[in-house]
């Protein structure tokens, strides 16, 4: 068990800074798991030498990474300086009603992850406006970000351009079109019944919204609806269907929103510095146009990036000091039917995504360690890989130290200092608990009986 002993060190850890000293941000937690697992890693046998050099190659996609999170900032002011999340805004505002906000919401973010293949990408586009769309109805901030990041990850998971589903293929060697095929089988039954739960929610929930009578007026005075609003969302579909990869279709959409800002005269040349770096500013007397339009810039994403950073120095620490390996491996193999060997990939996937906090990790780890096993016992490879990828999706944005969890608190403006309201979140987050609970329980395909019989001869 002492494989486990770096996980304990985070979780206790962040309970203590919560309960002591009113604060979940996990970059001290994260620190001190880094040095449990060296500490671990030596103990093992391990030296510093090796454990460091282990620790950087696993997360050596930190700086790709990186550089997709550093342009949302920019992304989301260049939105709100063209006019374009303000058009949204007013356009939903317009179409959605309080009843029909939650359902509708969830639907339109699940279609904007599974087409962009990332659900933190879905959150700093159509994420935004939808937000802004629930705060002027009065919604607890909570609660849209929970129905926001439950569509947007049921889209991440079902997503064929997923990154985490093009991982489970490769590491599993199952053909993408058998695996595309069966996640959307599989998880079809959770899109309607998440989207039943938010209809039924959105029936029963009472909002006392304000009267906003006139910062709409207001808004819609600081950016007409034009044309020019919508060519960086419409450019963005059309490169997404083109498949165009992420950081191109962020810097374009970038380049664009500018541009159109520029032409209809909402932003000044001399403000794009300060609009790329410090994010859109509004400086008017409406309160809930500055929780709106104040957002955005390179500076809004440090604590993203930071928590990226450690999060991947954690899981690749984690994984050096090779105890968690050991583990996972001597699990697998005492483990050999087809159901009993998927429902423990299930579960060893659950211990490694709340470890490690990271998808990508996580699918490569728990697919390597699984694969072999798996055609032993005579589960299919896509049977395995299917378990994995939407697992690991499904779970990030409740785990906060995770890239995903950081992410939605960092977009949505959930503070995590102070007391636990920043997490309230995650409870209504349904993506996150119904996905898990129904792949544990679907069965997987029934191998031949020839396989079964090679299987126990050998």
């Amino acid at each position: 068990m002492s494989a486990l002993i770096p996980v304990f060190v985070l979780l206790v850890s962040l309970a203590a800074q919560a309960v002591f000293c009113g604060d979940l941000r996990p970059y001290v937690p994260l620190l001190l798991g880094i040095a449990a697992s060296v500490v671990l890693g030596i103990a093992r046998g391990k030296s510093w030498r090796d454990q460091s050099k282990e620790t950087f190659a696993a997360a050596g996609s930190v700086p790709s990474v990186l550089m997709l999170y550093l342009l949302i900032g920019p992304l989301i002011s260049a939105w709100i300086a063209s006019g374009t999340l303000p058009a949204l805004i007013l356009c939903g505002r317009e179409i959605i009603t309080p009843v029909t906000y939650l359902p509708v919401t969830f639907a339109l973010m699940a279609a904007t992850g599974t087409m962009m293949g990332s659900g933190i990408s879905a959150l700093g586009t159509m994420g935004i406006a939808l937000l802004g769309v629930g705060q002027s109805m009065g919604f607890p901030l909570s609660l849209i970000a929970g129905c926001l990041g439950s569509g947007a990850f049921w889209g991440n998971a079902a997503s064929p351009m997923s990154a985490a589903n093009f991982l489970s293929v490769g590491v599993t060697g199952c053909s993408a079109e058998d695996y595309n095929r069966l996640v959307f089988r599989q998880l079809a039954f959770p899109f309607v019944f998440l989207l039943a739960a938010y209809a039924a929610l959105g029936v029963f929930f009472d909002v006392s919204a304000p009267v906003q009578g006139g910062a709409f007026d207001e808004l819609r005075a600081l950016f007409p609806p034009r044309f020019l609003s919508f060519l960086p969302p419409l450019l963005m579909i059309v490169m997404i269907v083109f498949r165009v990869p992420t950081l191109p279709v962020f810097f374009i959409s970038i380049i664009t929103a500018l541009f159109a800002g520029l032409a209809a005269g909402t932003i000044a040349p001399s403000q794009l510095p300060s609009l790329i770096t410090d994010g859109y500013r509004y400086t008017g007397a409406d309160m809930m146009l500055r929780a709106m339009l104040n957002r955005g810039g390179i500076s809004s994403t440090s604590s993203i990036l930071i928590t990226i950073l450690l999060a991947m120095v954690f899981g690749g620490s984690y994984q050096a000091c090779g105890a968690l390996g050991d583990l996972l491996t001597v699990l697998t193999k005492k483990v050999k039917s087809p159901s009993s060997l998927r429902h423990l990939a299930h579960l060893c996937c659950t211990l490694v995504m709340v470890a490690t906090g990271s998808i990508m990790m996580t699918c490569a780890l728990v697919g390597t360690l699984f694969a072999p096993q798996a055609k032993k016992a005579g589960l299919r490879a896509v049977d395995l890989a299917t378990v994995i990828g939407p697992l690991a999706v499904a779970l990030s944005p409740i785990i906060p130290w995770s890239v995903s969890g950081t992410a939605l608190t960092n977009i949505i403006g959930l503070s995590l200092s102070g007391d636990i309201s920043g997490l309230l979140y995650i409870p209504l987050c349904f993506t996150s608990f119904v996905i898990p609970v129904w792949l544990f329980f679907q069965r997987p395909h029934m191998p031949h009986t020839n396989t079964i019989s090679r299987f126990k001869d050998e």
